[in-house]
């Protein structure tokens, strides 16, 4: 069987100093990265695959829970 790396996503409401945002958590290395929510044409999803892309992160998958979204790929390094 293969071992997977998962990271959980999900959309932050805004606040009364912050703006709408995305936290990647890192379920292996207990890590993760805020990122401000681009407001233009791009998805929440599609702004967390393309900045796991441009660090090289290998997506291989992705699930849904009550809790969040998963990205599931091979990769094993932090955020």
């Amino acid at each position: 069987m293969r071992n997977y790396h998962v990271l959980k996503f999900k959309f932050l409401a805004p606040t009364d100093t912050r703006g709408s945002r995305i936290k990647i958590t890192s379920e292996r290395f207990e890590s993760s990265v805020t990122l401000a929510l681009k407001y233009n044409d791009v998805e929440p999803f599609d702004q967390v695959i393309e900045y796991l892309t441009d660090r090289e992160f290998d997506i291989i998958g992705k699930a849904e829970s009550k809790d969040g979204m998963y990205i599931i790929t091979n990769t094993f390094k932090k955020l």
